[in-house]
């Protein structure tokens, strides 16, 4: 006997209470599993975000210390740096790295070389009296003024005055006995604008012309003064971060009054007092340590209330509300879109992951490239660069934004005998026939030298054949050109000096048959002479033979000479003489 249906409402009830159930199971659960989810991906995040802001702050750091050793090379590698010189270096510099405020020369001079240091520099040695005014310095076995300042005068430590009497001195010498750069603590830099945080990086320079480097030359110090300010805001200047406050500390630092070196409010339009470091470290997040010029610093990272008050808007929570409303196909289906979108930001991460890494790999292959790689394109019969790597400051002293940019045209540095306008034919007429060009030609570089390259390269094409741009790398042969041109040039030389050779001997030979002949022609004279009366006429004709022989025997002996048989006798003669002869 079957059994009997339920009534209609009955099934009704139970399937709505069945998908009500399901709804509101399924509902919470997805609730509970992306708010688990969604706290470790922020956790991920932040971790993500404070580690790639301590990668950035260490790079950052380290370029400023790599341009305090750059300038240390001109010093190392020449015996007198100019102010010019150093004013030239010192601004480049400073442009490329805003962080630092000035640039000083330390020379070392002994107090036998004082005087003539003062004169020639026309700077007198000073030092700071206990009152702070400048004096002239005490007599020292050393001193350390203050030679070249760029791009800014300093008013607390002036051109001349000596920095091994003043409170650096110990920094001074820790650095030149580590042979390295060494950071300073927080200072105060004294200024008529106002005075601001500072700190000093100290690198001591070694002559490397005078010795080898086992026995270097000490020469003096370089000195790099930064605002705290201005250096460690280059970060977020560089990439700009709203998800974490940041406070530097100095952990090395003498007193507790100077180990805050900076704090950063990472949300714009923050008015926040700096908070205590107490205070700040009860709220860190993560704190990193940073060893840097002998220091050691640690960087306490804290998320900032923006980022934590987006903790309170939960997508989970709607999803809740929506799943409570509508059936359990709607939750399914939210489930799904959901997981959907989760596929894709991780294909999107994975991929701009790849692209970055490709990115940052080609950067470093064609930084490490000798020379200069470019892609360019032609319209007309004017060439427009697209691309040029860095390669092109040290080969043509010109960036790369003064070709991109049009400021400089390539053509205009071609030298004048290596006719540019045939050159550019020779390419263009190998890339419409799809192959690749080599050329060498001569340029002049941006401070007037002259330079071999060799450009090889090859165009890139659409599908219908049509050239879009093509591209290569021009590398400096200078140096092999003038290796040719001085193996030609021996080569000329040994030629000449075989030929002079092959002379000498044919003419030695020729010196020595033909003083055979002369004798056996000097002999016959001889003996005509005694076969003749003293009153014969023909006796003067004899004597003018040997007198004819003795002057070509001369001559053989000049060839002899000329050969390498003999010598040269250089005498005075009589004019009068030689002029009746």
């Amino acid at each position: 006997m079957p059994f009997p249906k339920p009534p209609a409402p009955l099934v009704r009830a139970i399937a709505f209470a069945a998908i009500l159930v399901v709804g509101v199971a399924g509902s919470f659960g997805l609730f509970r599993s992306l708010s688990e989810r969604d706290e470790i991906r922020r956790a991920e995040e932040l971790t993500r975000q404070i580690d790639a802001r301590q990668a950035l702050i260490r790079e950052t750091l380290r370029g400023y210390e790599d341009c305090l050793y750059g300038l240390g090379l001109l010093f190392s590698n020449s015996r007198e740096v100019t102010p010019d010189e150093f004013t030239s270096a010192a601004a480049s510099l400073s442009t490329r790295y805003p962080g630092v405020y000035a640039l000083q020369w330390v020379p070392q001079v002994m107090q036998t070389e004082r005087l003539q240091w003062e004169k020639t520099s026309g700077l007198p040695i000073m030092e700071h009296a206990t009152g702070g005014d400048l004096v002239p310095a005490k007599p020292r076995a050393q001193y350390f003024p203050v030679h070249y300042s760029e791009p800014h005068k300093l008013d607390w430590n002036p051109l001349g005055c000596d920095l091994g009497a003043g409170s650096f001195a110990s920094e001074m010498l820790r650095s030149s006995a580590l042979g390295s750069a060494v950071l300073t603590g927080r200072i105060t830099l004294l200024s008529s604008q106002g005075n601001r945080d500072g700190v000093m990086m100290i690198l001591p320079v070694y002559s490397s012309e005078e010795a080898p480097k086992t026995a270097a030359v000490f020469r003096g110090f370089l000195v790099s003064v930064f605002r705290i300010d201005d250096l460690l805001v280059q970060s977020w200047n560089r990439v700009p971060s709203s998800i974490t406050d940041v406070m530097f500390v100095d952990d090395s630092a003498a007193t507790p009054d100077r180990r805050v070196l900076y704090y950063h409010a990472s949300e714009s339009g923050s008015r926040e007092v700096v908070p205590s470091e107490e205070k700040f470290r009860s709220a860190a997040r993560e704190i990193l340590p940073l060893e840097i010029g002998g220091r050691r610093w640690e960087i306490l990272y804290r998320p900032t209330a923006g980022w934590l008050g987006l903790a309170t808007v939960r997508p989970a929570g709607l999803i809740l509300g929506a799943g409570l409303l509508i059936t359990a196909l709607a939750a399914g289906l939210l489930l799904a879109i959901s997981r959907h979108t989760n596929l894709v930001e991780r294909e999107v991460f994975e991929r701009t992951a790849e692209l970055v890494e490709s990115r940052r790999q080609l950067d470093n292959i064609l930084g490490s490239l000798p020379g200069m790689a470019f892609r360019c394109m032609y319209q007309g019969d004017e060439m427009s660069v697209l691309y040029a790597s860095e390669g092109t400051q040290a080969l043509l002293g010109y960036s790369p934004e003064d070709f991109t940019s049009g400021r400089v045209r390539y053509r205009d540095l071609v030298h004048p005998d290596d006719d540019a306008a045939l050159r550019r034919r020779t390419i263009k007429m190998l890339l419409e026939e799809h192959a690749p060009f080599e050329i060498e030609y001569r340029v002049r570089t941006r401070d007037g030298r002259e330079k071999w390259l060799l450009s090889r390269g090859r165009g890139v094409y659409a599908n219908d054949g049509r050239m879009l741009f093509f591209e290569g790398l021009a590398i400096d042969i200078t140096a092999q050109k003038e290796a040719e041109a001085g193996k030609l040039a021996i080569e000329r030389k040994l030629l000449e000096s075989q030929k002079l050779e092959s002379l000498g001997l044919l003419a030695g030979g020729i010196a020595h048959d033909f003083n055979n002949i002369l004798a056996g022609i000097l002999g016959n004279a001889n003996l005509a002479q005694f076969k003749l009366a003293k009153d014969s006429n023909v006796l003067p004709h004899l004597h003018k033979i040997e007198l004819a022989t003795a002057r070509a025997a001369e001559l053989c002996q000049q060839m002899l000479a000329y050969s390498g048989r003999g010598s040269f006798l250089v005498e005075p003669i009589d004019l009068s003489r030689l002029v009746t002869d």
